[in-house]
């Protein structure tokens, strides 16, 4: 009933296995003089790094300050120049729109002036969005309000 052993049964290299180590093996940490000296070189480059990177940056700051200051009364100058571009189309477009009633002046309602003017009273003042969008869309309106206002 049983047949021969047709494998190789796993046997213990010739002399046997090596001991097993049960004894404390020693182990390496550095020393407290050693991670004193390496402090003492680490840190000061590190704060050397550190001062270097911040005034590199203090410096970018100022450059970017200073373009932006030198670029502001262009920008604001651009600006109202699009208020009053947008105030005349609204003027414009509220000539095509009242042409055909009698007596209508543009700029009034109904007789009474809208905008006062005061001759000691020379500085500008922003109109609101409303008064700038008058004759567009609350859509447009409100996109142009929002976009200005991500932007700034």
């Amino acid at each position: 009933m049983s047949r021969p052993v047709t494998y190789k049964q796993d046997m213990p290299p010739p002399g046997g296995y090596a001991s097993i180590t049960y004894k404390k093996v020693p182990t390496w940490s550095p020393k407290p003089f050693g991670i004193a000296a390496c402090l003492a070189l680490i840190v000061p480059i590190g704060i050397w790094d550190y001062r270097r990177r911040r005034d590199a940056a203090l410096k970018n700051m100022i450059e970017d300050d200073e373009g932006r200051q030198a670029l502001e009364p262009l920008m604001e100058a651009e600006s109202d120049r699009l208020v009053m571009w947008q105030l005349r189309r609204n003027r414009d477009e509220e000539n095509e729109l009242m042409k055909d009633v009698p007596g209508w002046v543009t700029g009034t309602w109904f007789g009474e002036a809208v905008f006062k003017t005061n001759p000691n009273f020379d500085k500008w003042v922003q109109p609101t969005f409303i008064e700038a969008y008058a004759h567009t869309r609350t859509r447009d309106m409100n996109r142009h309000m929002y976009d200005r206002n991500r932007i700034a």
